[in-house]
């Protein structure tokens, strides 16, 4: 910027010494130009004023570009943008993120209780054949047991209600083990619900059957060859509904 400065300067005082010199010889011969046309005959002095004119013009140029070029702004140059060079571990961080992002989503492990209902629902059905009632009621852990309360499907005869009770346990029982030793759990209690009616006509829901098994019991159990009147046998703490025990005799 002082260089370009400087050379405005240098033509704005050429161009004003070329316009004064000029300037100057021309009022010298003022006399000389007032006299008739015909009479300025004199070539040294024609050549003279000539010569004036020519460097007060070219004085004049010079005074002009000097100050438009010096009033003209020096365009800016943008200082050049350094590209930002990543750190490895960005690097690699970005890198196991995108290969995070491109692999599939990984499904989100079962609590107890969703494996319980999800087991429960495909072994022997979501809901029950009384009233459309959700077969699992509830599902409780508490220190290290699994509290299972299912509902039972109702039958033609009491017989084959008990019967169907037994059976399903049968059916969910390696299911049951398997989450007891996923879940780190030592035991399962599972109690079948069934309605009932009292001496006064009322119908309840009531707990008819109470097992526990506890998670050495039921890797022990073939769930594949056990026949399910022998399921209580093997259960550590066993309660039966009265009614159930007359209905298996029959």
């Amino acid at each position: 910027m002082k260089r370009i400065l400087f050379h405005v300067f240098g033509i704005l005082t050429a161009g004003i010494v070329y316009i004064v010199w000029g300037v100057r010889e021309v009022l010298k011969h003022r006399g000389y130009l007032s006299l008739p046309k015909k009479e300025q005959n004199d070539e040294r002095i024609n050549k003279r004023i000539a010569k004036a004119g020519i460097t007060a013009v070219v004085g004049a140029a010079l005074f002009v570009g000097a100050v438009v070029s010096g009033s003209a702004e020096e365009p800016k140059q943008e200082p050049e943008a350094k590209a930002v060079e990543q750190s490895q571990p960005e690097k690699d961080n970005k890198l196991a993120k995108k290969k995070e992002a491109d692999q599939p989503a990984k499904e989100k492990p079962k609590t107890p209780e969703q494996a319980v209902k999800q087991l429960v629902a495909d072994e022997l059905g979501d809901t029950v054949n009384i009233d459309n009632k959700k077969r699992v009621k509830s599902v409780e852990v508490s220190v290290k047991t699994l509290r299972i309360k299912l509902r039972a499907d109702d039958s033609p005869t009491i017989g084959l209600t008990w019967r169907g009770m037994l059976d399903d346990i049968r059916r969910i029982g390696p299911g049951i083990r398997d989450i007891l030793k996923k879940h780190d759990l030592k035991q399962a209690h599972i109690i079948v619900l069934y309605p009932l009616v009292d001496q006064y006509g009322n119908e309840k829901e009531s707990e008819v059957l109470r097992l526990l098994y506890d998670l050495e019991t039921m890797k022990k159990i073939n769930w594949d060859n056990v026949t399910y009147e022998n399921l209580p046998n093997l259960s550590s703490n066993t309660y039966m509904h009265p009614d159930i025990r007359a209905g298996l005799e029959k």
